[in-house]
């Protein structure tokens, strides 16, 4: 199982420490504070909210430590993919510009839709059909190639029972195997995009939660080994709970009948 050290002086704040909440379709945004009063800043701390995506970025400033409670109506840049949207907030010294705490991965409230726990968003990938991008502090998300916008590559992604029975169990596969063996995320409450995750696949596919370290006699080979064979049953019940198989062959025996 890997481990994650922190090398800097910077403090790691949680991802709930302000409210992001969408406004206008996602036009632009509001900032509020909710648990910064956890954390012991320099009250002249210069608080930033950063937005962006994989190729355009924006950074919006909020005040200082202190006195910051709420900014509303932040425009978000018209270049940064709605699709894609992200966000993490920093405190940075005021005097000297260092980063003394960052909060990456924040959640966001829309009062128009949910966000996806899996987004995504067209991208030159070269000779790559599609990637999928995940980390730590970095919701999933879905790269597709834009070369193929001549075949509606948008539909497909988001309707074709093949792309899905194709694509969608090795993305879930490597989005568990991040939680639960990168992460060692096995709660399923928690506003974490980790948490959320793992809720989804409990409760939607029907399937047990992570076994916790420890309620057997086993070795910590023994214990990695009984996460993948989760992470595996936990794709195989995806897949039965949305119907891939079936609704794959129905989808390709029509596609070969209207050749």
């Amino acid at each position: 199982m890997r481990r994650h050290f922190n090398y800097t002086d910077r403090i790691t704040m949680k991802r709930d420490s302000v409210n992001v909440e969408l406004q206008e379709n996602g036009q632009s945004c509001c900032v509020e504070d909710k648990n910064l009063a956890d954390y012991d800043f320099p009250p002249d701390a210069q608080l930033f909210l950063e937005i962006y995506d994989r190729y355009a970025f924006q950074r919006e400033f909020l005040g200082s430590f202190s006195s910051f409670k709420r900014k509303d109506s932040i425009k978000i840049s018209e270049l940064i993919s709605r699709e894609a949207l992200r966000y993490r907030l920093k405190l940075v010294d005021k005097t000297q510009g260092r980063i003394l705490g960052e909060a990456k991965g924040l959640a966001t409230v829309s009062s128009q839709q949910p966000d996806s726990l899996l987004p995504f968003q067209l991208d030159d990938l070269t000779n790559l059909v599609y990637e999928v991008e995940c980390s730590t502090y970095e919701q999933p998300l879905l790269r597709v190639n834009q070369r193929l916008l001549g075949i509606d590559i948008e539909w497909i992604v988001e309707n074709d029972p093949i792309f899905h029975a194709l694509v969608l169990p090795a993305v879930v596969k490597k989005i568990l195997t991040q939680i639960v063996l990168d992460d060692a995320i096995l709660e399923i409450n928690g506003n974490k995009w980790q948490n959320l995750w793992l809720y989804f696949i409990v409760n939607e596919c029907h399937i047990r939660q992570p076994p916790i370290e420890g309620e057997d006699e086993e070795t910590l080979d023994d214990y990695e080994t009984t996460l993948k064979d989760w992470i595996n049953d936990a794709v195989q019940a995806f897949c039965y709970s949305h119907s891939f198989i079936e609704d794959f062959e129905t989808r390709y025996k029509m596609v070969r009948e209207n050749e």
